[in-house]
């Protein structure tokens, strides 16, 4: 059984009042705190070295929970062994591993997805010029 002492010394009363800080002196410390940079202010510049891993990947399945959202990477054969081929048409499915799995917060969806879209619409424009 853990036992509890109270301690009523002038001084120990003067501590425990110094760490409830009044409603005003909070604000004055959170009011000195920098203010966050904006998304828009930053450019952020990728540079790629030739230490960074690079996997391919011809397969993504994408799942979520309530705080982020998840995409694992899948490598799936160009051909099926006569086996998968028997075991695909058996189950009606494939598993696979992943070649790595991103997990990103909400928050990076949309700004995901309008790069994704951005770079598709560069590559369909790349093709229409080369025809």
């Amino acid at each position: 059984m853990a036992a509890t002492r109270q301690n009523s010394s002038p001084r120990a009363a003067k501590k425990k009042s110094a760490r409830k800080a009044s409603p005003r002196k909070r604000k004055a410390v959170a009011a000195k705190k920098p203010a966050p940079v904006s998304q828009s202010a930053v450019t952020i510049s990728v540079i790629m070295s030739d230490d960074v891993p690079v996997s391919y990947a011809n397969f993504a399945e994408i799942t979520h929970n309530d705080f982020d959202f998840g995409i694992s990477f899948c490598r799936l054969p160009a051909k099926f062994t006569p086996r998968e081929v028997d075991l695909i048409q058996e189950e009606s499915r494939v598993e696979t591993e992943p070649v790595f799995h991103v997990v990103l917060p909400h928050v990076m969806l949309p700004r995901l997805i309008q790069a994704l879209q951005s770079q598709q619409a560069l590559i369909e424009k790349q093709k229409e010029n080369a025809t």
